[in-house]
């Protein structure tokens, strides 16, 4: 491991956080509770929901590990990501019962990754001459695999600073993604350099039948389940022209010559040495998936499959709505924040048309 110091910023700046917001908008419902004109918002901390228990086709008990709580008239929504919302609905609604269900959990899919840093120096950049002493770009790249329509998209990322110790820490501060930025060490390597970062992110098949969540018969009604998500051949063709496409920018996207290729070091994995030849293959794909999707998949009449209809509802539960990535048919290729944000808009939108909280 190597020494990193405590770095300072010189700017203020400071990254969307939801906990803000939520606290404003519990002492702003609390307020209009107050005065008569809402109702009060509650939050219940460490509160771990179990299971959903329900009578005639309605969810009528939360089974949590505070004791239970009663739905009576109001709309269970299960914004908790993609996973731990699918493994909640195999737990409480048996497809013996509830045969529109069927289809939970017999889909997945997710992002596999390629991740290249490259470093090219300015005077070999055709536009060289006209960078600042620090500066920050970015730019979003989207690919398709010709033979399959499989999308991906690489997220380039480009940092310079004439002062790397000096600026790495608000450049650190102001790279769009941690997945997309350098390292501390590749930063201050580099000063005469712009130092550039490839995520590539592509899209697993969603009809592959092998990747699939069931439960395993634990006991711990969170976390009894097993994942199981297999690259099929589809997935591994895609995989290989991102790799391609992302060496490809790199080398000819940039408008520069001379390019460099970090090499991690096999024994510390901070450290390593900044080469002319690409690394290897196994050494930028990453091991591991990321924005996990379509359990439970959002769908229309003509889809009989989907467990989850255009109202969001759990088809054939009158009163339990989903939101979030387990409603993606497909995955694409795209980060998934946003479109999650306007469907959770949406949902409130369904639930709740013209009615201020």
């Amino acid at each position: 491991m190597t020494d990193t110091p405590i770095l300072s910023a010189t700017i203020d700046f400071q990254k969307y956080s939801v906990t803000g917001p939520l606290l404003s908008l519990l002492t702003m419902q609390q307020y209009k509770s107050a005065s008569g004109r809402g109702w009060p918002l509650k939050l219940a901390t460490n509160c771990i929901v179990q299971k959903i228990k329900h009578d005639e086709g309605k969810a009528v008990t939360l089974e949590t590990s505070k004791g239970e709580v009663t739905v009576n008239h109001a709309k269970v929504v299960l914004a908790m990501g993609s996973i731990p919302p699918t493994t909640l609905v195999l737990n409480s609604f048996s497809k013996e019962l509830f045969p529109r269900l069927a289809g939970v959990g017999t889909r997945y899919t997710a992002h596999f990754i390629t991740a290249v840093t490259a470093r090219i120096r300015k005077d070999k950049l055709s536009y060289g001459a006209k960078i600042g002493y620090f500066e920050i770009g970015a730019m979003y790249v989207a690919g398709k695999d010709p033979s399959s329509g499989a999308q991906y998209h690489i997220q380039l990322s480009a940092v310079t600073s004439c002062h790397p110790s000096r600026d790495a820490a608000d450049a650190f501060r102001h790279m769009p993604d941690v997945v997309a930025a350098p390292s501390y060490l590749q930063i201050v390597s580099s000063p005469e350099h712009v130092v550039f970062v490839c995520a590539t992110l592509g899209e697993m098949d969603q009809k592959n039948a092998d990747n699939w969540i069931r439960l395993n018969g634990q006991t711990d009604l969170t976390s009894n389940i097993d994942l199981q998500a297999v690259a099929n051949e589809q997935d591994k063709r895609l995989w290989d022209v991102m790799d391609k496409a992302t060496f490809d920018v790199l080398e000819e996207g940039v408008g520069g010559t001379g390019v460099e290729y970090w090499h991690p070091s096999p024994h510390d994995e901070d450290m390593g040495e900044w080469l002319s030849t690409r690394p290897q293959t196994d050494k930028i794909r990453v091991p591991g998936l990321v924005h996990e999707a379509s359990m439970m998949w959002i769908g229309d009449e003509e889809d009989k499959t989907a467990p989850v209809g255009l109202d969001y509802r759990l088809r054939g539960v009158e009163n339990v709505y989903v939101t979030g990535a387990s409603l993606w048919p497909t995955g694409a290729s795209w980060n998934p924040t946003c479109s999650m944000v306007a469907l959770a808009m949406h949902l409130a939108d369904t639930l709740e048309p013209n009615k201020a909280i």
